[in-house]
């Protein structure tokens, strides 16, 4: 095995990963008041056994931030050096001011609409808590469909159907 090869297992070796439950973000549970990203929920993990894989990050200065990524990864710097990582909040500039106040309203409210709590006594964005009853309907029907397919279609497309008639009609 040439020493890439050897490297390339590695990388894709990920039983370390999945040795033990990992608790993202902390072991939270909303409906009983236990925020991710929370001491609470860092303490019911460990209670629980499970390793943590958390976003909040302390600054050199001592400041606590929230690190979110989309795929659970991890960065070590093995060097002598610091490193440094950007954060940052962009807005597009744009040629008119009217269109810059509408993007900048705009975007405010769709950030704010999809708020997810960071902290003890943070809100949560409608979409939010929208996804979550949908993501709760989704995962019964994907239940439905495991034991009864034919059941799985009618009532999606009722679901579908009543959708549609609550909205034109």
């Amino acid at each position: 095995m040439t020493a890439r090869s050897a490297k390339d297992a590695a990388r894709t070796d990920l039983g370390w990963l999945v040795a033990k439950p990992i608790a993202h973000r902390g072991l939270h549970d909303l409906a009983a008041g236990v925020i991710e990203n929370s001491p609470s929920a860092a303490q019911a993990a460990i209670a629980a056994g499970f390793g943590i894989e958390c976003d909040v990050q302390l600054t050199a200065d001592g400041e606590a931030v929230v690190f979110d990524e989309t795929f659970i990864h991890y960065a070590e710097n093995k060097t002598d050096q610091n490193r440094i990582i950007l954060f940052a909040d962009v807005e597009r500039p744009m040629r008119y001011r009217w269109a810059q106040a509408i993007n900048h309203a705009v975007g405010g409210f769709l950030l704010r609409a999809a708020a997810a709590p960071n902290q003890e006594g943070d809100r949560t964005g409608g979409i939010n808590r929208i996804f979550g009853t949908v993501y709760a309907v989704r995962h019964f029907g994907k239940a439905i469909k495991k034991k009864n397919e034919t059941l799985y279609y009618i009532l999606k497309w009722l679901l579908v159907l009543g959708i549609a008639a609550l909205i034109f009609l």
